[in-house]
């Protein structure tokens, strides 16, 4: 045993006392203590380091553009009514024909070749001529009925133009594309038809792009295609056909 001096007071006490008799002064401090409680505190600090914030903020930028995409597609498949180009007769709205028209052939490429498939002719008036009692017509003028084959056929008109026709076994329905001409036509069978294998349901859809143009803004070509849907079992589509016009206009 030793005498040392105590390192607050600097009286005489003890090696070995763990602390001075005069002033109560601890003598022994554990070497590594502090360098303990360091790395300690350095082991807090870094256990549990800050989250990086602005992981979502992608969505934030593409939740708007998803918005303002979805509110375009409700707009122009439920909202958007495409405009009625101006016809000047019912005649010729009916025929989706511009201008002072006299005459029209629709033509179709086929493998036998091209065929004509309708001839119209328009009075100096727009109207359709002969009239041989086959077309009946409201106050407005515009067609309501036409005979085609043996069966009168109703035709539907909304606001200045023809949206569908009705007959004793089909409805067709009529869309229009953003420039005013027909997109596609629905063919709705509304009962069996005897002798086919057509039954109550089964659908027929025409679609119609490429379409060109004349100096007078009327369509002169297009391309059509034709896909079935049955109620039942697996539909099937056509190869497009190509379809023509040639339109007479009077001076």
């Amino acid at each position: 045993m030793a005498l040392i001096n105590c390192r607050e007071c600097g009286h005489k006490m003890s090696d070995r006392a763990e602390s001075c008799p005069h002033c109560g002064c601890p003598q022994h401090i554990l070497e590594g203590t502090p360098q303990t409680l360091e790395n300690q505190q350095l082991e807090e600090t870094y256990a549990a380091p800050a989250k990086k914030q602005g992981g979502l903020k992608w969505l934030w930028a593409v939740i708007p553009t998803f918005l303002v995409i979805a509110c375009a597609f409700y707009y122009f498949m439920f909202v958007y009514t495409p405009p009625v180009p101006e016809y000047l007769s019912p005649d010729y709205a009916f025929s989706n024909l511009q201008g002072k028209v006299k005459d029209v052939r629709l033509y179709e490429e086929t493998d036998s070749g091209t065929l004509e498939r309708a001839f119209i002719q328009f009075d100096s008036d727009g109207r359709i001529t002969p009239d041989d009692g086959s077309i009946i017509r409201n106050d407005k003028g515009e067609i309501i009925k036409v005979k085609v084959g043996d069966e009168m056929h109703e035709i539907i008109w909304e606001n200045g133009r023809v949206t569908g026709e009705r007959s004793n076994t089909i409805f067709w329905e009529y869309k229009y594309n953003r420039d005013g001409f027909i997109r596609y036509i629905g063919c709705h069978t509304l009962k069996d038809i005897p002798g086919t294998s057509i039954k109550k349901g089964d659908v027929e859809m025409y679609t119609y792009s490429d379409y060109k143009f004349d100096e007078h803004g009327n369509w002169i070509s297009y391309t059509r295609q034709i896909e079935y849907i049955p109620k039942d079992g697996e539909g099937s589509k056509s190869a497009p056909v190509h379809l023509s016009r040639r339109i007479t206009y009077y001076p």
